[in-house]
């Protein structure tokens, strides 16, 4: 993964001093000078992440659940209950969500967004599971398949 900052000079010399050194290889900076340098598949790509987040938090808000702005590949929402029950039970349904967030695990959870289609996919899963109980067990399987919680019947 290659990432960067922005900020003022005094913030970045500070955080600087907890960098790695040479943690990336030539091969990966060399592949992340050239994706800079495509202006047009850079936008397309901001594009497409735009859609899908625009997609996927209207889902959450549809349903009461708001997330936070976000200018990243991600979201953070508030889902009302742990996050580790929410990440179990969608990993039921073969949907996967990160790690907890301390001190916000006991009621957000942060969303990757992935292709429209895969999330799609993953907000059938987030109804399936947000439209039951929060303890409630969940049985594996995708939702309206054997089973799996069909979205008629959760």
């Amino acid at each position: 993964r290659i990432g960067y900052a922005i900020g003022q000079p005094q913030t970045i010399r500070r955080l600087s001093r907890h960098k790695l050194n040479y943690n990336v290889n030539v091969l990966g900076v060399a592949a992340a000078s050239k994706a800079f340098s495509d202006l047009a598949h850079l936008a397309s790509e901001k594009d497409r992440n735009s859609e899908v987040k625009k997609f996927t938090t209207e889902f959450f808000e549809s349903k009461g659940h708001s997330a936070a702005d976000s200018e990243t590949n991600f979201i953070f929402v508030n889902i009302g209950r742990p996050a580790k029950e929410f990440r179990e039970a969608c990993e039921k349904h073969n949907v996967r969500v990160g790690r907890d967030f301390p001190p916000f695990e006991n009621t957000h959870a942060r969303i990757s967004l992935g292709t429209m289609d895969e999330m799609r996919r993953a907000v059938e899963v987030f109804e399936t599971v947000l439209s039951m109980p929060a303890g409630s067990p969940v049985e594996e399987g995708r939702p309206g398949e054997k089973g799996g919680v069909s979205q008629d019947t959760a």
